[in-house]
């Protein structure tokens, strides 16, 4: 720190040995160590700034892959609502990558149910390629019966993962 001392009309800084006249004299130190914390603080704010937009980035790059999972979903659901007991497998098998993906991008329980929402309608379409005997067409009812619980089950709780705020 510095002292002044009154000499007369003058000031004498007792730090860096300078006559001032004015009472404002700082010595160059002083001014340097006040510009470093003045600089320190920039970097900082611009820093959090930085990381702020990181993190945004990286939940739209995350949202964008979860879109696509839910576009996907809601292209198989569409078929089977459409086609029912005659699925295709070929349509069925599109969602394949898609449900298995599911895992890196929602909560365990929900990519679970996504990943057997897929098997569900893979079943009903394997089923679908086969002339039916009466235990088969039963055993596609039951299955399509499920698909309609899963589904509605999946879609409330993409839709709640995707909402944006």
């Amino acid at each position: 720190m510095f002292r002044y001392v009154k000499s007369g009309a003058a000031v004498v800084c007792r730090s860096c040995q300078t006559l001032d006249v004015s009472k404002d004299h700082m010595p160059d130190s002083d001014l340097i160590a006040y510009a470093s914390v003045l600089v320190t603080i920039l970097v900082a704010i611009s820093a959090y700034r930085s990381a702020r937009s990181a993190e945004k980035a990286n939940q739209i790059n995350l949202h964008t892959h979860q879109k696509a999972i839910h576009d996907a979903f809601f292209e198989l659901k569409m078929h089977v609502t459409q086609k029912a007991e005659f699925s295709q497998l070929q349509e069925v098998s599109k969602f394949y990558y898609p449900a298995k993906d599911a895992k890196f991008y929602f909560d365990k329980p929900l990519a679970k149910d996504i990943e057997k929402y897929f098997d569900l309608c893979f079943d009903i379409a394997d089923l679908a390629r086969v002339h039916k005997t009466d235990a088969e067409r039963d055993k596609v009812y039951e299955l399509l019966r499920s698909e309609i619980v899963l589904s509605k089950s999946v879609e409330e709780r993409l839709n709640k993962k995707l909402a944006i705020a």
